[in-house]
């Protein structure tokens, strides 16, 4: 019985011993196995946040170029709005140079038609006066017709409606 004892023991060990490096083989495939699996989390990880990064990377990439691009359109326009701006000043220089010189010329047509006014005038005033000899017969005729009611000087106008005395001393 001993003999069947010690041989039970014997196969109870060996099966312990089995079963021990049976578990022990699961044990380490199953380690294996999460370590594999562990290991593909982390290089996924690393990939993905390298996609990330890259992405990232790509954004900001494209937000410099077109803050660039928005720059150079700002120094576009403002140079536009420069141009734009010196043309029309340049323009309205042109109309006011334009304008004062207009304002010159009928200054000067002005003056110049107002001096003739007044020398004709004043040259008509010297005949009508008696300036031009036989004075005091013209003024007695005008007289003479400003009694009688013909017109003459009375009736406002210089030199109109009387004889040929009164034409003959204004130059008509």
């Amino acid at each position: 019985q001993n003999k069947q004892l010690q041989a039970k023991l014997k196969r109870a060990a060996k099966l312990n011993e089995q079963l021990q490096t049976q578990a022990e083989q699961e044990e380490e495939y199953l380690t294996n196995k999460l370590m594999k699996r562990l290991e593909a989390l982390k290089r996924e990880k690393e990939h993905l946040a390298r996609q990330v990064e890259m992405e990232e990377e790509n954004i900001t990439n494209k937000l410099y170029k077109k803050l660039e691009q928005v720059k150079q359109e700002k120094v576009s326009l403002e140079n536009l709005l420069e141009q734009e701006q010196e043309y029309i000043v340049n323009k309205l220089q042109k109309q006011l140079g334009a304008v004062h010189d207009e304002k010159r010329a009928l200054e000067l047509q002005l003056r110049d038609g107002t001096e003739s006014l007044l020398h004709s005038l004043r040259a008509h005033l010297e005949r009508w006066r008696g300036g031009g000899g036989g004075g005091g017969d013209a003024r007695r005729r005008r007289a003479e017709r400003g009694r009688r009611g013909r017109g003459g000087a009375e009736d406002g106008r210089v030199g109109a409606g009387g004889g040929a005395g009164a034409r003959g001393a204004l130059g008509t």
